[in-house]
């Protein structure tokens, strides 16, 4: 299998996991949703709650339907011909662990940003939430843009990775 169809495949059942999440997550929020438009937040509501929700929806028809199309801008580097393909399948795992730890973060810290901006609600988000949520965006992307990075602090001396 090359590099470039274990990306593909690799997205699209992040696809159909960010499906399976956001069809969970739903029915969990229906309480949380009543609270915030009993205190009057209907902009909480909508960016604290709904939005997340759909993020996970908007992820999953990208990454299944249009798997082909994100693999080839997050994975553009690869050569089509690879000399070491152990090595390139690395890069896709380690992308595709990035793409991972960004789906689960970025509806969060979506919520969270939003439901902290709002006085009313602030008190329900501590910070360390936010920055933690944050943080797991900030390295989800390194390991998309930079996944040599953690393959080359894995590798032994006397082998590169990429």
């Amino acid at each position: 299998m090359n590099p470039r169809t274990l990306s593909q495949l690799g997205l699209g059942l992040l696809g159909i996991w960010a499906l399976i999440e956001a069809l969970a997550l739903f029915p969990q929020v229906a309480p949380l949703a009543s609270m915030v438009t009993n205190t009057g937040g209907a902009q909480a509501l909508v960016f604290g709650i709904i939005l997340p929700v759909a993020l996970l929806f908007g992820l999953s028809y990208l990454l299944v339907f249009h798997s082909e199309v994100v693999s080839r801008r997050v994975f553009r580097e690869f050569d089509p011909s690879p000399s070491d393909p152990s090595v390139l399948q690395a890069r896709v795992a380690v992308g595709l662990l990035g793409v991972l730890i960004l789906a689960l973060a970025i509806p969060h810290l979506v919520a969270s940003l939003i439901l902290f901006a709002d006085e009313r609600m602030a008190a329900s988000v501590p910070l360390r939430e936010v920055i933690s949520y944050a943080v797991q965006t900030a390295l989800a992307l390194f390991l998309i843009v930079r996944p040599e990075a953690l393959l080359g602090f894995w590798s032994t001396p006397g082998k590169r990775a990429a």
